[in-house]
């Protein structure tokens, strides 16, 4: 019996542990846009894990997000990353951005309607 809830005690705590690693794993900021309104900005891990991000910020009154970021780690080859807004669940506008090892900074007017931004790690 003891050795039964045991073994039952222990799978819980790694299927618990492995739920929350991966609800974890992505990092998200809530802020208020110079527009007004609230947005979540979400960054993977997997983007945090290849990307340096130096900078976030709206700009223009709220009509064009900045960022400022480089590879990680040196090298020859570029690393791509998308920015998303969102309104929910739905994609309304997708960029791409290209960084090398050093820093860069790119900006992207913002559609009229979000609720979040999602920048993703793309290779």
């Amino acid at each position: 019996m003891k050795k039964t809830a045991s073994i039952l005690i222990l799978v819980m705590i790694s299927m618990f542990f492995g739920m929350t690693s991966e609800i974890l794993a992505d990092q998200s900021y809530r802020v208020r846009s110079p527009r007004g309104n609230f947005v979540t900005v979400v960054i993977t891990d997997q983007t945090l894990r290849n990307i340096r991000i130096y900078d976030l910020d709206f700009i223009n009154d709220g009509d064009t997000f900045s960022i400022a970021a480089a590879a990680l780690r040196p090298s020859d080859s570029l690393h791509s990353f998308t920015i998303n807004f969102q309104e929910g669940s739905t994609v309304v506008q997708s960029e791409y951005v290209d960084v090398g090892s050093t820093k860069t900074v790119h900006e992207v007017y913002c559609p009229e309607g979000f609720d979040q931004i999602v920048i993703d790690y793309g290779g």
